[in-house]
């Protein structure tokens, strides 16, 4: 598991003690926590560490490749527990900030108050903003890029099928999960901020995929491609006749403890859906590459590719196997959309669906998969076979209901791994 490395500069250190100790310098000794106040601002890191585990790792939506950028511009500090909000977990925004002693660059500005014995012995965090909170003694801290202990995906509804838990990308929440490697008790954050040179290490909890789905002519084991004269001449039809909705899982999670980094469910199956759960019609996709191990792979035809700059970016629950990971395909057609009922985007009735497996699918945080899949478009000869008139389908017969297609024609899946 790669971690992003937060490098910080020592500002000042402004203590005000009660105690006489006349060896609070004396060399070779720690900083005592004695009552004052502490502060410091802290520099993120865009280089590489000096080992690729202690690397920052952002993803560079373009060209689909993990960076060396800190991806956000701030950073929150937390209370080291499992609570929720209402159970009285701490949480503080640390905004980033330009900083005087290095050129360009930004950090933040962390500012910690150490009580003294008669208030408890605790300590209050500030940022440069004047919000705070307030630790106990004996209370540690970590830090992380979101503001809550949990990670929480969107739930929009259940598979047609299984019945399990569906997901939505979620704007807020389809972003990049880092949190420190440890956790900090006060005595070791005090020696930190007193530190020439001090790191706080990082560690990844997510991993990004993008899709790339298409009915092409299979040709050979990593190539295939059709166009539309080629389509049109096959079926009698235009390509946007055929609508599709992608599952993506079960190996995704609805909720994830930050702090005990370990989803809530282990048991729990989860799963991504494409478009917000709604059929969209064919467009054409693409996609080809040179580089990895796979050598040369190059599919062009007509499905499903996620927007460039899109990719899903989420927890792995990693008590499922692996090799469970697979994606759904659900296909409808029609010939005259205007015609159909109201609800043809949305319901799942009318569908053909059929499963393809992920084969080398790996639960690795900080890695980006590009999943390639190319069917053969020969497979869609089922709706030619057995497609009823649009008056048929408006009495909602218990044909329409989603019947698993079998694949007779050839088809590849491809987990290309990001940089």
């Amino acid at each position: 598991m790669k971690r992003i490395l937060l490098l910080m500069a020592m500002g000042m250190i402004l203590l005000w003690a009660c105690s006489n100790d006349n060896d609070v310098f004396e060399e070779d000794s720690s900083v005592p926590v004695v009552a004052g106040t502490y502060s410091a601002d802290l520099v993120l890191s865009t280089e590489k560490g000096s080992a690729p585990e202690v690397s920052t790792r952002g993803l560079d939506s373009v060209n689909g490749q993990f960076t060396d950028v800190y991806p956000y511009d701030y950073i929150y500090i937390h209370s080291a527990d499992s609570k929720s909000d209402e159970e009285g977990h701490r949480c503080l925004r640390i905004p980033l900030k330009d900083v005087v002693f290095c050129d360009g660059c930004q950090g933040i500005h962390l500012e910690m108050e150490v009580l003294d014995e008669e208030s408890g012995g605790g300590y209050v965090i500030k940022n440069s903003e004047g919000e705070s909170i307030t630790l106990a003694a004996n209370e540690e801290v970590y830090f992380s890029t979101i503001d809550s202990a949990y990670w929480k995906a969107d739930v929009t509804g259940a598979t047609p099928v299984s019945g399990s838990d569906v997901f939505i990308q979620d704007n807020d929440i389809n972003k990049e999960l880092l949190r420190s490697q440890l956790d900090y008790s006060k005595e070791e954050l005090v020696s930190l901020l007193g530190e020439p040179a001090p790191s706080i290490p990082m560690e990844r909890h997510c991993t990004a995929f993008r899709v790339y789905f298409m009915f092409t002519d299979v040709f050979a084991s990593n190539m295939g491609t059709i166009d539309a004269a080629q389509w049109n001449e096959y079926f009698g039809e235009d390509y946007t006749n055929f609508y599709v909705k992608l599952y993506l899982g079960p190996n995704f999670t609805e909720e994830y403890n930050v702090y005990n980094d370990e989803v809530t469910d282990p048991a729990g199956k989860g799963f991504y859906v494409t478009n917000e759960q709604e059929y969209r019609p064919f467009m054409y996709a693409e996609y080809g590459t040179t580089s990895g191990t796979g050598g040369m792979i190059a599919f062009t035809g007509f499905g499903y590719m996620t927007e460039l700059g899109n990719y899903l970016i989420a927890p792995l629950n990693t008590h499922l196997p692996a090799d469970s990971f697979s994606v759904y395909v659900f296909v409808k057609h029609t010939d005259n959309i205007a015609a159909e009922p109201d609800d043809f985007l949305t319901s799942d009735a009318g569908a053909k669906w059929f499963r393809l497996q992920v084969p080398s699918m790996t639960l690795e945080t900080n890695r980006v998969h590009y999943v390639v899949m190319s069917v053969d478009y020969r497979n869609l000869d089922i709706f030619k076979e057995e497609e009823q008139p649009v008056a048929a389908r408006l009495t909602r017969s218990p044909w329409q209901m989603p019947q698993r297609m079998e694949l007779k024609h050839p088809y590849k899946v491809i987990d290309v791994p990001g940089e």
